[in-house]
C-alpha cells in the first residue's frame, strides 16, 4: 500500500525565548531537576517536580499541576512547556498545555471515546505528535499531528486506517521514525527530500535517534545458537537456540547495521544515549523470564559493556542521562511484591551509588532550569 506523510507546512514556528521552570518570582535553585507522575493527597495522578542537590543529597519535591482528573502522560517541550493527557471521563481524554512555571494550564484538544497519549514534541517546540486509540479499535493506535498554537490536528499518515505508533524525531527535525504495524517494521521519512526507508523490526518498539546524526537504534529478534561442546565438527555436537532481542545501530545512508549485544541471549530495551553520544545505557534481561530488567552501560558498538545494577528482583526501566552525563535517572519496580509501586531513583555512573528521588512515581524525565 502506498503511503505518504502529511507534512504540516507552517513557517516561523520556533518559539522565541521561554520561561524557566522556576521563574515568575520563584527562586531559581541549583542542582538537578526531575519531572515525574505521582498521586497527590487525593489520589489523582499529577506532575511533580523534584530538585536534587548533588552535594547535600537533599531532594525537594513539589506538585506542579492541579488537574482534577488523572494525568496519564506528559512530555517536555524544548522551550520548557509541558503537554499532558488527562483522563477527563471514562471514555474521553484531552491534551492540555501548561507553562514551564506550572501555571496557566489550557485545553488543547479533546479526544471523545479515545485515548490520546504518548506525546512527542517536534524540535520546533510548537507541534507535537500523539497516538490516538479509539475505543472501537482497541490495540490499533494512529499517529496525529497537533499544532499547540492553533489546535489544528491531522493524521500523520495519509491512510487514516493504517496503524502506527512510537513516533520519534531526529534532533534537527528533518526525520521522523515510527512503528508501522502493517509491515511490522520501522519506517523512516525525511520531510525535506521525501526519502522513505523501511527497516525490519518485529518487536513493536520505537527506534531511538543518535544525537546529532542520521543514525538510529532499532530493536529486532535475533537467534542465538549454543553449541553443545567445543568439538571442531559442527555436525557432531548438540545445539540449542534462544530467540534474543538485540539492538542494531542503523546508519540511514548505509545498508549495513552494527549489532549491539553479540552472542548474548538477552532481551535489550529502552536504550538512551549519553549527552556526548559516546555511551549507551539500556535495560537487559533474560528473554521470556519474569526477572527484573537490569541497567547496562556500553559503547555504541557494544564494547566495554558492564552491568550497572544487579538486583534480579528489581525491574529498572526508562533510563535517562543527566545533561552532564553524571547520573542515570530511572524507574524502579520490585517484581516479586504483589502490591508494589514504582519509584524514581538516580544512579551515579562513577560511584555506582543509587539514591531514591521519590518513593512513588513513574515516567521520570529530566527537567530544564533556565
Amino acid at each position: 500500500m502506498r503511503r505518504s506523510i502529511i507534512w504540516l507546512i507552517i513557517a516561523g514556528l520556533f518559539l522565541a525565548g521561554g520561561w524557566g521552570l522556576w521563574e515568575n518570582g520563584r527562586s531559581a535553585p541549583t542542582g538537578y531537576h526531575i519531572l515525574y507522575l505521582a498521586p497527590d493527597s487525593g489520589g489523582i495522578s499529577q506532575i511533580f517536580t523534584a530538585q536534587f542537590e548533588a552535594d547535600t543529597k537533599i531532594v525537594q519535591r513539589e506538585r506542579m499541576t492541579e488537574a482534577t482528573a488523572d494525568i496519564l502522560f506528559f512530555a517536555l517541550a524544548p522551550a520548557g512547556q509541558l503537554a499532558y493527557t488527562v483522563q477527563e471521563s471514562e471514555t474521553d481524554t484531552a491534551i492540555w498545555l501548561v507553562d514551564s512555571n506550572g501555571r496557566n494550564p489550557r485545553h488543547l484538544l479533546t479526544c471523545p471515546r479515545a485515548t490520546c497519549d504518548q506525546l512527542v514534541w517536534h524540535p520546533d517546540g510548537r507541534r507535537l505528535v500523539y497516538e490516538r486509540r479509539d475505543l472501537a479499535e482497541i490495540g490499533s493506535p494512529h499517529l496525529w499531528w497537533l499544532d499547540t498554537e492553533t489546535g489544528d490536528s491531522i493524521t500523520v499518515l495519509a491512510d487514516e486506517d493504517e496503524a502506527s505508533s512510537g513516533a520519534q524525531f531526529s534532533a534537527d527535525g528533518q526525520w521522523i521514525s515510527y512503528v508501522a504495524h502493517e509491515t511490522e517494521g520501522i519506517e523512516v521519512y525525511n520531510f525535506v527530500d521525501g526519502r522513505r526507508l523501511n527497516f525490519s523490526s518485529g518487536t513493536g518498539r520505537p527506534a531511538i535517534w543518535e544525537p546529532g546524526t542520521a543514525s538510529l537504534l532499532i530493536s529486532d529478534y535475533d537467534l542465538v545458537v549454543f553449541h553443545g561442546s567445543d568439538d571442531a565438527d559442527h555436525q557432531s555436537h548438540s545445539h540449542d537456540f534462544v530467540q534474543a532481542i538485540h539492538l542494531f545501530l542503523t546508519e540511514l545512508d548505509r545498508p549495513a547495521q552494527t549489532e549491539i549485544g553479540g552472542d548474548l541471549p538477552s532481551d535489550d530495551a529502552s536504550p538512551a544515549w549519553s549527552p556526548d553520544g559516546e555511551w549507551l545505557v539500556m535495560g537487559r534481561k533474560v528473554p521470556r523470564t519474569t526477572m527484573g530488567r537490569q541497567l547496562w552501560l556500553m559503547r555504541p558498538d557494544g564494547s566495554e559493556a558492564r552491568e550497572l545494577t544487579d538486583a534480579l528482583e528489581i525491574h529498572h526501566g526508562l533510563p535517562g542521562w543527566s545533561a552532564d552525563g553524571r547520573y542515570i535517572l530511572f524507574q524502579r519496580f520490585p517484581v516479586l511484591e504483589s502490591e508494589a509501586t514504582a519509584g524514581i531513583w538516580l544512579l551515579d555512573i562513577e560511584s555506582g551509588e543509587q539514591m531514591e528521588i521519590a518513593e512513588i512515581g513513574r515516567l521520570p524525565i529530566w527537567g530544564v532550569i533556565k
